[in-house]
């Protein structure tokens, strides 16, 4: 079995399915509320609700993790492997932890709260990170923060009202584009001001999808 997406069921001899799954969707499902999901020792994806009776993921093989309505902080033991997390709306407190996805090059955050700007410093110690999804954050975003992961290729800003644009920004080298979308503060003479220093900036403060160039812009792994 590669792939299952368990909508809206209750499910039942789960434990056939341990070593079998490399895809398993759990998004509306009933599930037990206490469980270790190490146990699916196949899996290469996951995508949940929740819970915060689960057992933190100790899953070295999980290559890409999308969490729903998280609360608190990052549910991490062992995701060593993992190259895709996102995580979607919640209340998430900290980034505590996320310097342990060492092989992470994919990371969105979509319109959680709570989570402090300051956070997105943590992320510096993400040497293979290359895309970037940020959305609904009202606190100040400073682009030094993101500036400083030198592996970062692409970074989305999606209505972040609040976003600091310093003067003699230090540019990865990697970088090719930064894109604000929707509701933002940056201006004309910002998006100039980061043009100048030879990485493509895009300001859409009313569209809602994310084509740049015409062509679609990369989300995820």
């Amino acid at each position: 079995i590669f792939d299952s997406d368990l909508r809206k069921c209750q499910l039942t001899g789960i434990e056939a399915l341990h070593q079998k799954l490399a895809r398993l969707n759990l998004i509306d499902s009933d599930f037990p509320a206490y469980y270790d999901f190490s146990k699916f020792t196949s899996l290469l994806s996951l995508e949940l609700n929740w819970h915060k009776t689960y057992s933190n993921l100790n899953m070295p093989s999980l290559v890409t993790l999308i969490l729903r309505k998280l609360k608190g902080n990052l549910p991490i033991q062992d995701l060593s492997g993992l190259k895709v997390l996102e995580l979607i709306q919640g209340s998430v407190d900290s980034l505590i932890g996320i310097e342990k996805l060492t092989q992470l090059r994919s990371l969105v955050i979509y319109r959680t709260k709570n989570m402090a700007a300051k956070e997105f410093e943590r992320l510096e110690a993400l040497e293979h990170l290359e895309y970037l999804h940020i959305a609904g954050c009202k606190d100040l975003i400073d682009l030094r923060f993101f500036f400083r992961c030198r592996s970062l290729k692409w970074i989305v800003l999606e209505n972040c009202t609040n976003v600091f644009i310093a003067d003699n920004l230090v540019v990865p080298d990697t970088l090719e584009s930064v894109n604000f979308y929707r509701k933002t503060n940056v201006s004309e003479v910002d998006e100039l001001r980061l043009n100048l220093r030879g990485e493509r900036v895009y300001v859409y403060p009313n569209r809602r999808d994310y084509q740049v160039n015409g062509k679609a812009f990369p989300m995820g792994g």
